[in-house]
């Protein structure tokens, strides 16, 4: 991998302390030995706890929109020249909303609004993708009870009943699988009602709070294909490489658990070519597939740091570093950076999983009939075959964040013990 010879060594500031992604990062940015900040209003997160964070400051939380653009504009009057870059959805848009007032006092390497919540809002990165001929799930965006029964029987069933973005939501929700179009409009207005945002979204998108409805693909629960990279503002930078999540939990609609590396697929490069063109898209982005049949459907684009960045970092994509050094203006870099990976073998296999939770998780299924044993040999060989770079919380060199998600397990059963119980004794 090639080094950054050319940024400066003024700090990178993260957010999201128990993201993996912001764990990766900050590991692999202490390496480069360039200082890092994290901002949190808790002292005792994944990150806190490796040896790799520089700095910890107590920050107000992020979805406090208004209450954490003020702490950061304070923070850069009295300390200017920070690299500030988004790990979550809710720090992307809220950099972006602010940009023109954080650029005065951070480095950033963000586009604007508008093109941000074209990619993270559903249903417009629905409306780009059909412009473009991407294939996509059926989906339907209705802005009233009345809209969703006129449409409802047009649906091809089971759909999906999910946020149109996960910003700025105060209450998270995950999606709801719906059989028949009777179940649908039975449970739409009740799971409506449960929708929180941030008033400050719903100012800038008033029908924010109307959830989406989506075809529901059983195939999305352990076979999508993933798209992680980097596009400079010329889009003449464009570097990636694939994965498939071959394991989640729930399974039906939950969190990646297994992911294994995929050859890139021409067609899903020319899709994410296309859509960072048509928006102008720049930056970190990952976006997930869903594999039906032949085609490739487009289910998501994360314009940010994203939970598996440590399986990029460990196939020798610098996406850290790249953000850093077109925030500095050092385009040549990435030139080199891009030169490089042409020799990169996309077809060589890495596998990815946090080896503990997969066993805490497979165990807890099994004992509860969910996941028979064999099926639970069968993950645990499968994890123990992934190289020893490709776990989002353990690294030989820096224990201590697995250790603090161990314990963070063994006190959430003391303190919640029947929410706990239910977590990794679900149904699946």
């Amino acid at each position: 991998m090639i080094a950054l010879k050319s940024a400066s060594q003024a700090p990178i500031m993260m957010t999201m302390g128990d993201y993996g992604g912001t764990l990766a990062v900050v590991r692999s940015y202490g390496k480069h030995n360039q200082p890092t900040l994290l901002a949190s209003p808790d002292t005792s997160t994944l990150t806190h706890k490796s040896r790799y964070l520089s700095k910890a400051l107590q920050s107000p939380p992020v979805k406090d929109f208004e209450e954490f653009f003020t702490w950061l504009m304070d923070y850069g009057k009295q300390h200017p020249g920070a690299f500030l870059y988004p790990s979550s959805d809710d720090m992307t848009w809220l950099i972006a909303h602010y940009r023109d007032q954080l650029s005065k006092y951070y480095q950033l390497y963000s586009p604007d609004v508008d093109t941000i919540y074209a990619l993270l809002n559903k249903p417009a990165l629905h409306d780009i993708a059909e412009k473009l001929g991407i294939p996509i799930a059926a989906t339907i965006a209705p802005t009233s009870i009345e809209e969703l029964k006129a449409q409802a029987h047009d649906l091809i069933y089971p759909v999906l009943i999910k946020p149109r973005t996960q910003i700025g939501m105060l209450r998270r929700q995950k999606g709801q699988v719906c059989e028949t179009p009777e179940k649908l409009l039975e449970i739409y207005p009740n799971y409506q009602q449960k929708f929180y945002y941030h008033p400050l979204l719903v100012e800038f998108d008033p029908d924010v709070n109307w959830p989406m409805v989506q075809s529901f693909h059983t195939s999305a629960g352990q076979n999508t294909y993933s798209v992680a990279g980097f596009v400079d503002e010329s889009q003449e930078i464009f570097m990636t490489r694939a994965s498939a999540k071959v394991l989640q939990f729930p399974i039906r609609v939950g969190i990646g658990l297994c992911f294994e590396s995929r050859p890139l697929n021409p067609k899903a490069i020319e899709y994410l070519k296309a859509i960072c063109k048509e928006v102008g898209y720049y930056g970190v982005f990952e976006a997930e597939f869903i594999i039906d049949g032949d085609q490739l459907l487009l289910m998501d684009f994360n314009p940010r740091f994203y939970g598996q960045m440590a399986f990029e970092l460990a196939r020798e994509l610098p996406l850290d570093q790249l953000v850093l050094a077109y925030a500095n203006n050092d385009g040549e870099y990435g030139k080199s950076v891009q030169e490089q990976d042409k020799n990169w073998d996309h077809d060589k296999v890495y596998r990815f999983s946090n080896r503990w939770r997969l066993w805490l998780i497979l165990t807890t299924q099994a004992i509860a009939g969910r996941f028979s044993w064999a099926e639970r040999r069968k993950w645990l060989t499968w994890a123990q075959e992934a190289g020893p770079d490709c776990d989002p919380v353990y690294a030989a060199d820096d224990p201590n964040p697995r250790r603090a998600d161990m314990k963070s397990v063994v006190a959430s059963w003391i303190k919640h013990p029947r929410s706990t119980f239910k977590t990794f004794f679900a149904d699946l």
